[in-house]
């Protein structure tokens, strides 16, 4: 893991921030499989987004359907 890697950020990141030694700390990530990440705010849901994605699901599961 080099400087540039996020899991090390991530890993030196929860060291500092708890009073736990840094190979417990591994060991939990480890553990719990914790990934690192990044909240990104894509666009706003709109009102009829749920009608529109439940008409797509609709649609595909007919394709499928009708697959031989």
């Amino acid at each position: 893991m080099g400087y540039g890697d996020p899991k090390a950020k991530f890993l030196y990141c929860l060291t500092n921030c708890t009073p736990i030694n840094q190979a417990t700390v591994s060991q939990l990530v480890k553990k719990f499989q914790l990934r690192p990440f990044k909240l990104q705010i894509v666009h706003e849901l709109n009102e009829d987004d749920f009608a529109r994605r439940a008409e797509f699901c609709e649609s595909m599961m007919e394709r499928c359907n009708n697959i031989k």
